[in-house]
């Protein structure tokens, strides 16, 4: 990936997988407060919701798989030196992992009330 040898190059992908978790939970409050409140019905039958929340759930849940595949294919690029230590490269991985699992809750969730 880059040839300094410097652990910025890891905590900027770091940040970009935290930035696309930030995202993602963003859109999951927006389905969230339209399935919760309502917001929209008065526009739309409640049918229309319903696929409109299931449609951002759903661009959630890819957005979380394409935002660890993109952190896990930077990372195994960077050498042992662009790492800042042993657990980082674990903890940022998880956090990826951790962000499909409730992305894939999130949807279940609801869509089940």
């Amino acid at each position: 990936m880059s040839y300094l040898d410097d652990p910025r190059v890891f905590l900027a992908t770091e940040r970009t997988l935290l930035a696309w978790i930030r995202t993602e939970i963003s859109i999951l409050a927006i389905a969230l407060l339209m399935k919760k409140f309502g917001i929209g019905e008065a526009v739309t039958h409640q049918g229309q919701l319903t696929s409109i929340i299931f449609i951002l759930c759903i661009i959630t849940v890819i957005l979380s798989i394409l935002s660890f595949i993109q952190t896990w294919i930077s990372i195994s690029k960077l050498s042992d030196q662009e790492i800042p230590g042993p657990l980082a490269k674990p903890i940022v991985l998880l956090a990826g992992l951790v962000s499909i699992i409730i992305s894939v809750g999130a949807t279940y969730i609801f869509m089940s009330f």
